[in-house]
This record gives C-alpha cells, structure tokens and sequence, in this order.
C-alpha cells in the first residue's frame, strides 16, 4: 500500500452505510460480499449490520454467517488497520420471545469474539457504535429509509455519526504530549496560599474545592498512565513545601510531580528549563493556567506549547477534562510509559550526581550500569514498536512502521533491543536494532536509543554487542543505514565513530559498512550481557 492510503478505508458492509462517510475517501464492498484486491489495498473498516427483527431464525443464521465471513479476513489477507463495529439489536426486538433470546445470544457471542480479535491482534481496533447511540439518544433507525435505500442507520444522523466515528479514528493515534506543565493557585486549588495561608485554600469539601479535587483526581490518574506532571508557579518556594507537608487531604502529592520551578521568574523561561531538564520537545508539553497574561506570555515565547486556560467558574472543569481527555487518549500503554514519571525523578538522581565528578567517564562508572540484549518476544513487542515510531533524536533513519508493517517486519528481520538500569533504578527498554540477514552479511536498517539513556557509553556497547555477536556468527561485513533527518542530526556521525567506513551517499541516504575480517572485539564500557 501507498503511504498516502495510510487514511483510506474499503468499508466491508452488509447494508448502505455509504451516506454516513460523506465526503471521506471511502471505497465500499457489494453487499455482503468480499472483494480480496480491495481488501489487501486499505485499511478495513467491518460494518455489518442485522435488519429489522421480522425474522429471527434467518438473522440468527445471518450473525453466524457473518463470523465465517470475517475469519476469511483475518486468516487469509494482510491489511494495515482494521476497525470493528459491533453489531446492534433491531430496535423492534420483543425480548420475551424465546426465539429473540436465541438472536440476543448469538449478537452477544459475536461482540465478544470482536473484542477478542482487538486483544489478540495489535492492529484491530473495537468502536463501539453503542456510543454513538448513547450520545444521539434518538431512534436511529428508520424503517422508511431502509425499505427505499436500504439505509441500517438514518441519513439524518450523518453528522452525528461523522462526529462520533472521526472522533474515534484520531484517538488510534498515539498522543505526541508527554508533561503537563501546571500553575498552583487557583488552578490545582482554590485560592492564593500567599494571600489565604496554608490552611486556608480549598481542595475539597464543597464548592469551589470539590472541583479542584476533582481535577486532581484526573491528574492523579493521568500520572498513573505516565503522564509526567510538572508545576511553574510564581510563588514562595517555602509556603508550598508547607503545604506538602501539612495539607493531607491534597490528593496530589508532591511525589507525583517530576520537576518544580516555584520562583518569581518569567513562565516561559521556566517551562523551557523543565523541557531542557526533562530532555523532552516543548512540542510534548501542555500549559495550564488561569492567568489570561500568563497564557499569552507562553504563547508568544513558547508557541510550540500547547496552552488552556483553566475556567473562571470552576465548575467548567469537566469542559477542561474532556479536552485533555482526548490529546492524551492513547489504545496502547506500555509498562515504561506507567513507570515515565519514576524514570524522569531517576534522571534527575543521575544530573545531580554528575556535579561531584570532573572526569565523565568516573562518572559513568558511578552509576553501574547494567545492558542485557534479548530478541524481541511477545512481553517487549509494543514497547519496541513504541520506541521506533516515537524516537526521534537517536534514530537513525526515522522509518516508522504501522502495526501490520512491524509484524511483517519481525517476520522477516532479526529484531534486538536492551533493558538498561543502573544504581538509581531501571530505565526498562530503551535500545532497538533492526538487522536484515543475507548471505554473507547483515544490514542495520535501524538503530534506536530511548534520549533518557543517551550519553552514557550505552550506544557504543550496544553497537559492539552487535558488531561481536554477528562476526561469531561468521558474517563478513556488517552495513548500515543513517537518513538525515531534522531531529536527528546529533546522530549524523555515529557509524564513522563506530568505524564504520562510508561506502554510499544520495539524499541524505548514507550507507555504510563494516569489514569483519580483521575487526578486533572492544571491551564493554559498561556492564553487558545476552540472553
């Protein structure tokens, strides 16, 4: 498939949908039928629906049919995406009847094997259209349409139902936002401590406080999911410290936050001191306040920052929930992404270390480093197609795969990554290599390194595990690939301090190789082993 089809679906269907996705990119199947050319170019989207309930034996037969169906789909061709619709109940049904509880049964079972499909399979997804139902609380069905067009869903829905679906679509998307950069003061509660003292402000109770303890409460949950959680505020240092200390009943703690910068310095100076000190894009990091000239401050030096302005009439906050809601809504969670938090307060550990030692590499050995490689396996599957399609600084050639291209790509190449920890914790999965085997020599078509782990010799023992493992395998040369990029340019050079020697360049696409023959195997900086 073309990259610019990424977006397109061949919508599988047994009844007319096509009015629902008005002015989208869509291709349709006949009814109930299985084009396999249109299946293996799109993504799919399964939108099988039951008629009207006149007769339950032929729609019992019909949901049976229809699973045979799908697992023609999933058994037989490779696809990039493919969305699920539940099938719906007739809106008619009389549950009392024996023969609708046999049809009730028989659209339960098959729900139930879609949702298996989407935990199975990482590049199937469930929308529910009960959703869609529970917003437009409307009858959808109209028995007008379908006799005339043949219509399972009103046409005077389309909007609703473009809302709903287009909605859903985009939260596949991984979110790009990994910190919320939070004010104090009548932002995460009620009041101005400066002015109303410790025991005065209000996060909790009744109004105001129950929705400042409402939104801490979503904080609280975002931090769980490794959302990192940071506070600028212009404020005394020592009244918030009191306040950790002696306001119990905050639900936010202040172990849940990574960085603090609670001075009288300009916001955007600081915001920008978090994202240096996190090592994070400032493109990754949301803003929120209830000053309107602090907003446009950010706004005017730190545009890339993404702002909102908490609401005047706190009781609004649930409006300011469901935006974040949705630019954090992400299907797929790692174990490092919930450990985020612990590994940025680890790093800081690190920096603050660092200052005792003038020689860098003493320093490095201060840490005790510990490196295991291992093959991919199904328990670090999604946080290595994680790391190459979100690593941008070290990666050296940005190619980004969707779910069915890596599963493909696991088939066919041999795939290595590294756990890493040191005496301050474990930083978990941060390294990813990509090698294609042919006859007498191996192809790094990808290199990869978490930015939290960067700096620390870890590149170098990683490479030479690789460089050792394949010369005992009897490899004669090792090439590899670096394509320029914006983000990655501190990486441009890595392969020539590898010795490696450049061997091709055309736009921006360098290869280079490695002879094996006379290589001589390098000690390992840090501490490193194979399983």
């Amino acid at each position: 498939m073309d990259i610019k089809d990424n977006n397109k679906f061949y919508v599988i269907r047994n009844y007319t949908v096509e009015h629902l996705f008005l002015n989208l990119d869509y291709s349709f199947s006949e009814y109930a039928s299985i084009d396999k050319k249109n299946i293996d170019s799109y993504n799919l989207l399964w939108f099988y629906q039951i008629p009207p309930a006149f007769g339950m034996e032929f729609n019992i037969n019909e949901v049976n049919n229809f699973k045979h169906l799908l697992d023609i789909i999933i058994n037989e061709v490779s696809f990039k995406k493919l969305i699920l619709i539940p099938l719906e109940l007739p809106e008619n049904l009389n549950i009392i009847e024996e023969e609708n509880l046999n049809l009730i049964n028989a659209v339960n079972d098959f729900n139930s094997y879609l949702l298996s499909l989407q935990n199975d399979m990482n590049n199937v997804f469930f929308f529910d259209i009960s959703e869609f139902k529970l917003e437009n609380v409307k009858t959808k069905f109209d028995f007008k349409y379908f006799i005339l067009s043949r219509a399972i869903i009103s046409p005077i829905y389309t909007l609703e139902f473009k809302k709903w679906f287009s909605k859903k679509l985009a939260s596949l998307n991984e979110s790009k936002y990994k910190c919320l950069v939070l004010d104090l003061d009548n932002t995460l509660w009620s009041g101005v401590i400066g002015e109303d003292g410790v025991n005065n402000i209000s996060v909790n109770g009744g109004y105001p406080g129950n929705c400042f303890e409402y939104f801490q409460q979503f904080l609280k949950n975002l931090s769980k999911k490794g959302i990192i959680l940071t506070v600028v505020s212009k404020n005394n240092l020592d009244d918030i410290e009191e306040l950790w200390a002696k306001r119990s009943d905050m639900v936010l703690e202040k172990s849940d936050f990574s960085e603090f910068e609670i001075n009288w310095t300009n916001k955007a100076d600081n915001i920008l001191k978090i994202s240096k000190s996190l090592n994070i894009g400032i493109d990754s990091m949301i803003f929120i306040d209830d000053s309107d000239s602090e907003i446009e401050l950010v706004k005017k030096f730190l545009p890339e920052v993404t702002t909102f302005k908490f609401p005047k009439d706190p009781e609004n906050v649930y409006d300011l929930i469901k935006e974040l809601v949705n630019l954090f809504k992400r299907y797929n969670i790692t174990k490092e992404d919930k450990k985020r938090n612990i590994y940025y307060k680890q790093n800081k550990l690190r920096k603050n270390n660092e200052i005792k030692f003038k020689d860098f590499n003493s320093f490095i050995k201060s840490l005790e480093i510990s490196i295991t490689a291992q093959k991919i396996n199904p328990e670090s599957y999604d946080r290595i197609f994680q790391l190459i399609n979100k690593t941008n600084q070290f990666n050296l050639t940005s190619i980004r795969y969707n779910k069915s291209e890596f599963k493909d790509k696991t088939l066919s190449s041999e795939i290595f990554c590294i756990k890493v920890s040191d005496k301050f914790g474990d930083s978990g999965i941060t390294g990813v290599a990509l090698i294609d085997i042919h006859n007498d020599y191996i192809n790094i078509s990808n290199f990869i390194l978490s930015c939290r782990i960067l700096g620390k010799k870890i590149e170098d023992d990683f490479i030479n595990f690789l460089v050792n493992y394949f010369k005992k395998k009897n490899f004669k040369k090792i090439k590899a690939n670096y394509i320029a990029s914006q983000k990655n340019l501190q990486t441009e050079n890595f392969y020539k301090k590898s010795m490696f020697k450049s061997i091709e360049s055309k736009s921006g696409n360098n290869l280079y190789e490695l002879d094996l023959k006379n290589y001589q195997p390098k000690e390992y900086f840090n501490s490193f082993k194979y399983e």
